[in-house]
């Protein structure tokens, strides 16, 4: 090996060993910093408080995406929800390409994970949601730059996923509560301009939900696929999905929903296509029971139903409904009955349409 060679191959040599060192030790002398700097921006920008027990990079095992995990993170409500725990997460793991931040190419988030987590999500008497982290901006054009037409800012995200997630949800307002446990949920999207595209996929081991006094779902197996959209430039939420299942009972829907400061638009659909009365009787909760295994039943369900109009915050008003519900040659027994019940038969319609409209 000639001397020049040799030369290369120890500055080579050098020049790996330098950057892998540079890997290895960079996360950990930007570890405090990092830290303090993230909770000063996050404090500052969002609308709760924000704490988190550790904050770490990573480059060595993950190059050339770059790893961040945020371990114990909380977020807490201020006024007027002062001192309530928003969310929670044992751990958050992002990673993201770092050769997608290159000039001319659009960021790529390839994976994001919780795990662990509880979210409490309230909405006052007078409507004022606990949710909403972020302070309202005036509209801005995604398009337009410093005067200048460009393409809209894009963000790819290719997986994110949730694990062990529960969260409880109250609407003090209407006297409506939800509690869903054991909840898995993630999918992929992009995010374009003011857009947020998402095809989701979700879980959850039990979803209990009450009226006041009422209960309407106890400890009901969930499972959806659903492709959402959020455009937080005019608050316009967007979903469609061909499959929602209710323990046995199968669903679909789609619908839009729009916030314009104390009123909620909205204009929803769903349908339960025909299928076996048991599947209705899956999820009503006195027949819902231990025993609901040995309950035999025939007969037909088939449902339909509609949402159409305005909710204004502090007032009775309803938008327009439209239920349909129709129940064919129901029989219900069990084992140790004396006695069937049966030749059970419905044809609902319930319907409010001078709901306050849509404009």
């Amino acid at each position: 090996m000639t001397g020049t060679r040799k030369k290369v191959l120890i500055a080579g040599s050098a020049l790996v060993g330098s950057f892998l060192a540079i890997l290895l030790f960079l996360p950990m002398f930007l570890g405090d910093e990092l830290q303090e700097l993230f909770l000063r921006e996050a404090n500052e920008r969002l609308e709760v408080d924000v704490s988190v027990g550790g904050l770490g990079l990573g480059l060595l095992r993950t190059f050339p995406d770059l790893s961040v995990r945020a371990d114990d993170l909380v977020l807490t409500n201020r006024e007027p929800f002062e001192g309530r725990e928003l969310f929670r997460a044992g751990s958050v793991v992002i990673r993201i390409d770092l050769l997608s931040l290159l000039p001319g190419r659009s960021p790529r988030v390839k994976r994001v994970h919780i795990r662990d987590a509880h979210a409490d999500l309230v909405i006052a008497e007078d409507g004022t949601p606990n949710y909403l982290v972020v302070e309202p901006a005036e509209r801005t054009d995604a398009t337009s730059i410093g005067g200048e037409d460009r393409a809209p800012y894009r963000v790819d995200l290719q997986h994110y996923s949730v694990e062990g997630l529960n969260l409880a949800f109250e609407n003090r307002r209407t006297g409506l509560s939800l509690l869903a446990q054991g909840v898995r949920h993630g999918g992929d999207g992009r995010i374009t301009g003011t857009v947020v595209e998402l095809g989701t996929r979700t879980r959850i081991e039990s979803l209990s939900s009450n009226m006041g006094e009422i209960t309407l779902l106890q400890g009901v197996t969930a499972e959806a696929e659903a492709d959402i959209s959020f455009d937080s430039d005019d608050g316009t939420l967007r979903f469609s999905t061909n499959r929602i299942a209710l323990n046995e009972m199968l669903m679909e829907g789609r619908g839009t929903m729009r916030t314009l400061g104390d009123t909620l638009e909205m204009d929803l659909g769903f349908a339960a296509p025909r299928q076996g009365f048991k599947a209705l009787l899956s999820v009503v909760p006195s027949f819902a029971r231990d025993d609901f295994g040995q309950l035999e039943a025939e007969g037909t369900v088939q449902m339909e139903g509609t949402v159409e109009g305005r909710s204004v915050a502090g007032s009775q008003d309803l938008p327009g409904f439209q239920l349909n519900a129709v129940v064919s040659d129901g029989r219900i027994h069990y084992p140790d009955a004396p006695t069937d019940l049966s030749d059970i038969g419905l044809s609902l319609t319930a319907a409010h349409p001078d709901g306050a409209p849509l404009d």
